[in-house]
């Protein structure tokens, strides 16, 4: 700090109010440039602090006091309403860099012990300072990496995993030597390791790499067949097919002597160089190698059926390796091909209309590769694309079957409907050879429209759907000049406008007007397809005509109904014609039963239907129960209409003279048809007074008795089992009723696996990885039901066994930790920590003041040795250098340090100490009585490069997981 101490002995000599013992001015002046600017990126641009956001923001969740906290922010505001800028660096100013005798004044509700943790704001003990290493600090010590490489590799790393929506197309076997620890996972530890080890490391190291390809067994070790592949696949000459096989094997130290210096293992190394740069981002030691790797690499891609070329100028391609050879680097972004483009289109109507550059536009006829234009593939153009920019418009081509750039791809003319009139919309280049679905999904994604099956495409002009997506447009390009496609969009009403057009055309052509103004019908099949018995099973799709699907699933139910729909189609057959919903109802069941496995237009019985139900005339959703309400009623009373004319009467001799055959027998008087017959029914009602005990009873018909569905009360309930055995922890999974309590779970889980009630305790593990303990008591209460513990959102329930090793031993709740040391903080002692947690909790057990520390850290040990890789001379290290911290020399790759119920904070030291956690070592030889949490503090270099963080979660499924999964989704049954 130099001389800037004297601001505050001046400033508190100079003072006869010591309400605020330095100016602003003064303190920005002690402080320097670093750490006014970390103070002022904390604060983050606020016009003040409350009280509320000062103690969410630096006190979190730590064991301060709720009245120190409060105290603490006021002395904070000093004579303001609340905490500003200037307040906050003059009281940090005087907590960190004042004597004590300025700290005692503004704060002298604590004591002297609380002000040294704030001595030059430098909080952390020394055991803090040894952990304090980042990942990129300890990955550059095990890589050819700098940290600021490394930096830029996790950045792209980070795009792979989260930005990019394909998946990488990551070679098999190339896999294999990236997943050092075979979880089949590729983190980015293993990422930059392989980078280092196949791109950077010595000779030796970089054919090592390349070697675990072959050597699937990871025995160090090669038979001879797999010697006779490797031969093969790099193409080695007969001359260099030297290996010499003992005892039937090759060990690994003979082949890497053998490979060194022979050429196609040389051109094998530079070939995964060239696609790391190029596709990984590698970082470049030397300018030089850039052009070497460019080149290289664009020779390398091989040219095959529907490969992905972009065409740039030669012109910039050339003035771009000129750059790179003279070493200037004076490199524009991509330009040049307007002179590719063709401007003279060869059909009028391409002026008239839109063109959409799918993949790109016209070339020019006649140009030459290498001459005109360079063709890259996607990977190097991207790489140009993102380093240099461009300014042209993309211009995409594709391989055909023979592996040539098609240059000259079909040209698509693609139609829509204006009203309901197919009218060119716009046109496109698009591959003969891609699958159609690739311009479907062109389409939907140019639309901004989110459901594929909103889109159809049409044929024209012979307008045959195209419903094999998987073809190409190769098969329909043989005699046309150019193609017409009509892209169908579904209307919002949820109708398709072909089938409206249908629908428009049907209703045209089979209705005419008569004198009174009203729709005559036209016949719409021959009567011969119109007998019972020649019906089919009645199996067609309909279409919807305007939000029709209300409509759609009552005719589709009421097809199944043989009783009404036999009736109906004799009844046409007696040559009843009439304008009525009837007879149109009885022809579109012949006209269905016709066409079986067909789709159908509904558009007569939709008319009709206007008509005599005019509440169901427009193109709106509907309820469906109120339409099939209305239009049983109308057929029903247009049967017992035509019934009466022709009188025929109903039989009731079978009825008696009970007053519920009474009503019934008026009821059929009233309305008499199939619909009454059938369908109808008869409600009865009771009414018993509460005095005299007289019932009366009434009678009433009804076509639709609605009955309540109750609701499903089952609850799936998933809980994780954690073994005491140190086993992979076990899902399972009930459905339940809300109502039940601990006791029948805990005997669930007994039934699966053997472990008495008495030693399941339940736990519950937050999103955060953090053990919930202020409900652990109300958690094992007998009295918990299901329902309460399936309202606990984003947690997991967990349920541990724990068998008391003997009457005096305690269990203690373990958790995996890793303190991150933050760049902005206020206070370092409280805010520049912040901790983690990974992992699956544990339970250890230990008998107080008996067991030794040193005990307890092996049982720890043995525990969480299957999620750490402890043998440096394994697959672990094969791409990177040991650490020198991992030879533990008897050591432990982390400690336990005593921790309270946040698991954040020490559970011996007082507040005031701002402690992460006392190790156990340091707490004496056995383990003290007051130990109930412990964190397990991870070394930086032992959790980053040697724990298994795929593998601390795993869980293995009990086969009741899916199944209760699918029982639970299945919709309830009436």
């Amino acid at each position: 700090m130099g001389n800037k101490d004297s601001y505050l002995k001046r400033s508190y000599d100079d003072q006869t109010d010591f309400d605020i013992p330095i100016k602003y001015e003064e303190a920005v002046e002690i402080l320097t440039d670093s750490e006014f600017r970390r103070l002022e990126t904390a604060w983050n641009n606020r016009r003040q602090m409350n009280e509320f956001e000062f103690c969410k923001e630096i006190f979190k969740n730590t064991k301060v006091p709720k009245n120190f906290q409060s105290l603490i922010y006021h002395k904070f505001c000093w004579d303001e309403e609340a905490i500003t800028f200037e307040t906050l660096v003059i009281s940090i100013v005087i907590l960190t860099k004042g004597d004590l005798a300025m700290k005692k004044k503004f704060l002298p509700e604590v004591n002297e012990r609380f002000f040294n943790i704030f001595s030059n704001d430098s909080t952390m003990m020394d055991r803090e300072v040894t952990l304090n290493h980042n990942l990129y600090e300890v990955l550059s010590g095990v890589t050819h990496f700098t940290e600021e490489e490394i930096g830029l590799l996790n950045s792209f790393f980070y795009d792979i995993c989260t930005i990019q929506k394909n998946k990488m197309n990551f070679d098999k076997f190339k896999f294999i030597s990236y997943d050092s620890n075979e979880d089949s996972h590729i983190d980015f530890k293993e990422f930059l390791c392989a980078l280092s080890a196949s791109c950077r490391g010595p000779p030796v190291e970089r054919i090592k790499f390349i070697l675990q390809m072959w050597d699937r067994d990871k025995d160090n070790n090669f038979n001879e067949e797999t010697i006779n592949n490797i031969y093969k696949e790099l193409d080695i000459e007969e001359k260099n097919k030297t290996l010499k096989i003992k005892n039937g094997k090759v060990s690994l130290y003979d082949v890497i002597c053998w490979a060194n210096g022979i050429k196609e293992v040389e051109n094998f190394l530079e070939l995964i160089k060239q696609n790391s740069y190029i596709c990984f981002g590698l970082p470049l030691q030397k300018n030089e190698e850039e052009l070497l790797i460019i080149k290289g690499y664009k020779n390398s891609v091989k040219r095959k059926l529907n490969t992905e070329y972009y065409i740039i100028s030669y012109k910039w391609w050339n003035k771009m390796i000129n750059e790179m050879s003279k070493g200037t680097y004076e490199i524009e972004p991509i330009s040049g091909g307007e002179y590719l483009i063709e401007t003279n289109f060869p059909y009028e109507w391409m002026y008239i209309y839109e063109g959409r550059q799918m993949i790109g536009p016209i070339l020019k006829e006649n140009i030459v590769e290498n001459v005109d234009y360079v063709a890259i593939d996607k990977a190097l153009f991207l790489f140009l694309k993102k380093k240099y920019g461009i300014y042209d418009n993309e211009i995409k081509r594709y391989c055909n079957y023979d592996g040539i750039i098609d240059l000259y791809p079909p040209l698509v003319l693609i139609h829509c409907h204006k009203g309901y009139e197919k009218k060119p919309w716009f046109w496109s280049l698009y591959p003969k050879t891609l699958p159609i679905k690739v311009l479907k999904n062109d389409a939907q994604e140019g639309l901004e429209i989110d459901d594929p099956n909103a889109i159809r495409l049409w044929l024209m002009p012979e307008m045959i759907l195209i419903d094999d997506e998987d073809i190409s447009l190769e098969k329909f390009t043989n005699d046309r000049k150019f193609l017409k496609i009509l892209l169908e969009i579904r209307n919002r009403d949820m109708s398709w406008p072909e089938e409206m057009i249908e629908f428009l055309n049907i209703t045209n052509e089979s209705s005419t007007l008569n004198n009174d103004g009203y729709f005559l019908s036209m016949p719409l099949v021959n009567r011969s397809v119109l007998s019972v018995e020649k019906k089919t099973s009645g199996i067609v799709g309909l279409a919807n005509l305007g939000n029709s699907c209300y409509m759609n699933s009552v005719l589709q139910c009421l097809i199944r109904t043989d009783v009404i729909t036999d009736y109906l189609i004799k009844r046409l057959d007696e040559n009843v014609e009439d304008n009525s919903l009837t007879t149109a109802f009885g022809k579109f069941l012949c006209e269905v039963f016709a066409r079986e496995n067909n789709k159908f237009t509904p558009g007569e019985l939709k008319r009709m239907i206007t008509i005599k139900c005019p509440l169901f005339a427009d193109q709106n959703q509907q309820d469906a129960n109120e339409f099939l309400s209305c239009f049983l009623n109308t057929i029903s009373e247009e049967l017992a209409n035509s019934n009466n004319e022709k009188g025929i009467v109903p039989d009731t001799t079978y009825l008696s003279d009970t007053p519920a055959d009474l009503e019934w027998k008026k009821q059929l008087e009233r309305e008499f048809s199939i619909i009454t017959l059938k369908i109808c029914g008869q409600l009865k009602s009771s009414l018993t007074c509460q005095s005299c005990f007289n019932v009366s009873e009434t009678f009433e018909p009804f076509t639709f008795l609605q009955l309540p569905i109750p609701d499903n009360e089952l609850l799936l309930l998933t809980i994780i089992l954690v073994p005491q055995n140190g086993k992979t922890p076990i899902r399972m999974s009930w459905s339940l009723p809300g109502h039940v309590k601990l006791p029948y779970i805990k005997s669930l889980i007994k039934n699966k696996t053997g472990i008495i009630e008495t030693s399941i305790f339940f736990a519950i593990l937050d999103s955060n990885f953090k053990l919930k303990q202020n409900i652990f008591e109300k958690l094992n209460n007998e009295n918990v039901e299901v329902k309460s513990l399936c309202s606990l959102k984003e947690c997991n329930i967990i349920a541990f066994e724990i068998v008391p090793e003997s009457t005096d031993s305690c269990p203690v709740f373990a958790l995996n930790r890793n303190d991150h040391f933050n760049d902005i903080y206020i206070i370092k002692a409280i805010d520049g920590i912040t901790s983690f947690f990974f992992g699956m909790p544990l339970v250890f057990q230990y008998k107080p003041l008996i067991t030794k520390v040193s005990d307890f850290y092996k049982d720890v040990y043995n525990r969480l040795s299957q999620y750490y890789l402890k043998d440096g001379n394994k697959n672990s290290t094969h791409n990177r250098a040991i650490d020198a911290s991992e030879d533990l020399k008897g050591r432990y790759p982390f400690e336990i340090v005593a921790v309270d119920n946040s698991f954040e904070w020490c559970a011996i030291c007082d507040w005031t100490k701002f402690c992460r956690g006392c190790n156990l070592e340091d707490l004496g030889e056995f383990v003290s009585t007051d130990i109930r949490n412990i964190a397990i503090h991870w070394k930086p270099s032992s959790l980053y490069l040697n724990y298994q963080s795929v593998m601390d979660l795993m869980c293995t499924d009990d086969e009741s997981v899916e199944k209760e999964k699918e029982e639970y989704r299945k919709p309830m049954t009436v």
